[in-house]
């Protein structure tokens, strides 16, 4: 049976842990959810489900200042790159 699967980002928490585990190498965001898939897939086959998986959505949650400048560039990355992904819902 085929499983669709929806990918949950808290936009904060997973930068600032990815900042510090990473010296603030950028990360690849349209690989994100296709390695989250990846690793789910590999879950539940170890579960001894043969279920296949299918990545349906990645859904980023994110916050920023309207009234700061250097968010206003943040927001337009949010707005004019990352939610025009594929896959990909931004929720500000």
């Amino acid at each position: 049976m085929e499983q669709r699967l929806r990918v949950f980002i808290d936009f904060w928490n997973f930068q600032l842990n990815w900042n510090d585990r990473t010296a603030k190498r950028l990360p690849d965001w349209p690989k994100v959810p296709l390695v989250f898939a990846q690793e789910a897939r590999r879950l539940m086959a170890t579960a001894g489900s043969t279920d296949s998986l299918v990545l349906h959505e990645a859904r980023v949650y994110a916050s920023y200042d309207p009234a700061s400048p250097k968010d206003a560039k943040l927001r337009r990355w949010l707005d004019s790159f990352l939610d025009l992904q594929p896959s990909f819902r931004v929720y500000t």
